[in-house]
């Protein structure tokens, strides 16, 4: 036996179906039948809607502040990268000089073999 389908509540999912438009015609067809006569069912369908654009504009919302705030913290790895190799460069200078004051040329070059082969 089939159910009349207009005299029966639809269900949040038809709803939200409805408003993306995603019902196939019959089921489309019988949930606005049901809309003209049910104040309920309007009620929930513009309820629905609302929380829907409120949704949306909260995923589509750019704000300003996030992205001059992760270009800020951008710019910040950036200079402490920098910073960062400047000081290493420093270190293997020191370094190399100290072994170059000690005049131990065999431990200067065996030191620069290894880290020639730790970067490539």
């Amino acid at each position: 036996m089939k159910r009349n389908l207009s005299n029966a509540h639809p269900e949040d999912t038809v709803l939200l179906a409805y408003l993306d438009a995603e019902l196939p015609r019959a089921t489309k067809r019988s949930t606005e039948q049901h809309l003209q006569t049910c104040w309920k069912c309007r009620a929930a369908l513009a309820e629905l809607e609302l929380q829907a654009q409120a949704v949306s504009k909260l995923l589509c919302h750019e704000d300003e502040s996030d992205i001059a705030r992760a270009e800020k913290a951008k710019a910040k790895f950036f200079e402490r990268k920098s910073l960062f190799e400047t000081r290493t460069r420093r270190s293997v200078t020191r370094f190399t000089c100290l072994l170059y004051s000690q005049r131990n040329h065999a431990t200067v070059l065996r030191w620069f073999e290894q880290a020639t082969l730790e970067t490539a």
